[in-house]
């Protein structure tokens, strides 16, 4: 009996502690709901990008629903390389990668609207809620860079934004590189719904535990988890969420694909049943690696290698 009551306290507890965090973020009116979490965001933020190895500029892109920040650097007359990021590490999660594909392309990595990073909406509560409102903000975005077609690259959640737009902007895309990315994995809503009680209880331990899980615990991935655990602190995003794409999206894309899977990915999770579902794109090449979720930051050297080779 004394244990029932235990646990009846306990979600009690947990209940209140929802209420609550739903109060703050409704009267927050942004997607930083704590005070002062933005301003420690930005820091880390500049802090990661001044490591970068080789030179940048940064660049804001007007859009309807706000300003898309983008890190421009690489080689100028090279071929454009569009780059998006997995959720909750930013556009500065590329810093291991940008200097052996700078020296082929020119490289653009996107801040994804909606998210804690330099991109910001106009109003919290209007951003891309289809599909295709993501694929239409990002075609206005390269068109404002000059970019008429790209190879496109994407991490977890960049890597569904990748496949969304290829799908519904063919024209516009030469090759697409995916790691880990959401989209061709059966485990996507388990994803959401862990990240969203995660957002309700944003205590450390809580932080902590969602980091190990999200990322492992592999070499390299320190500026990444300091980040996430500062999404975790006290940003609630505003984007489309990604989904499973439908077997008759993934047979549409008519580029070729370069799918890279961790072997110890909990967000992808089972590599093999993830390669099967991905096997209906049609011109699809697949390379598995000893890493864990972002395989970019875990894994540079051999991504790098990877992606030079193919493209």
């Amino acid at each position: 009996m004394i244990i029932v009551y235990i646990a009846a306290a306990i979600i009690s507890v947990m209940v209140a502690a929802v209420v609550i965090q739903a109060k703050i973020y409704a009267r927050a009116g942004s997607i930083y709901y704590k005070k002062g979490i933005k301003e420690k965001l930005m820091a880390e933020y500049d802090r990661q990008l001044a490591a970068f190895p080789i030179p940048f500029k940064e660049r804001y892109v007007q859009s309807k629903f706000g300003k898309v920040h983008v890190v421009e650097c690489g080689n100028q007359t090279g071929d454009a390389l569009v780059m998006f990021h997995a959720a909750s590490v930013g556009a500065v999660s590329w810093k291991n990668n940008v200097e052996e594909l700078g020296k082929t392309h020119h490289i653009f990595l996107i801040d994804t609207l909606g998210e804690g990073n330099r991109s910001e909406l106009e109003d919290v509560e209007d951003y891309p809620r289809t599909s295709k409102e993501v694929a239409d903000l990002y075609k206005d975005v390269t068109e404002q860079l000059g970019i008429q077609r790209a190879t496109v690259a994407g991490a977890s959640y960049g890597g569904f934004i990748c496949l969304n737009y290829a799908f519904h902007y063919p024209g516009r895309v030469d090759k697409i590189i995916l790691s880990g990315p959401m989209g061709v994995a059966k485990s996507v809503m388990k994803v959401i719904l862990k990240l969203t009680f995660y957002s309700f209880y944003p205590y450390a331990v809580f932080r902590r535990s969602m980091a190990k899980w999200a990322f492992g615990n592999g070499p390299g991935l320190e500026d990444a988890t300091r980040y996430f655990h500062i999404i975790l602190e006290g940003v609630l995003g505003r984007y489309y969420a990604p989904k499973t794409l439908e077997v008759e999206v993934l047979r549409s894309i008519k580029a070729p694909v370069l799918l890279v899977l961790g072997k110890r990915d909990s967000l992808v999770g089972d590599t093999k049943k993830a390669a099967e579902y991905a096997a209906n794109i049609p011109n699809l090449t697949i390379k598995t690696l000893n890493s864990g979720h972002l395989i970019n930051v875990e894994r540079s050297g051999e991504f790098n290698q990877l992606l030079l080779e193919y493209v």
